[in-house]
């Protein structure tokens, strides 16, 4: 189902910022995409774990900490 851009003009800049978070899960292996199965895995590797490999619940904390510290709140206000 396609996002719709809202047509009253002061939505658009929360739209923008939805699509803006939504973009951080697309699957690329980009560091733009900072949660997409690419960048989990790639960091999985970093941690120990082999493409394929069952993260546990520490692996995949530490997966997530390493791919939320990048994203600061800027880069939600910008």
């Amino acid at each position: 189902m396609p996002i719709a851009k809202p047509e009253d003009p002061e939505q658009l800049e929360d739209f923008a910022t939805h699509i803006r978070i939504l973009s951080w899960f697309f699957d690329d292996p980009s560091p733009l995409c900072p949660f997409s199965v690419h960048r989990m895995a790639l960091i999985g590797k970093e941690l120990g774990k082999e493409v394929g490999e069952w993260f546990g619940p520490s692996t995949a904390a530490g997966a997530l900490k390493s791919v939320t510290i990048p994203i600061r709140r800027d880069k939600l206000t910008k």
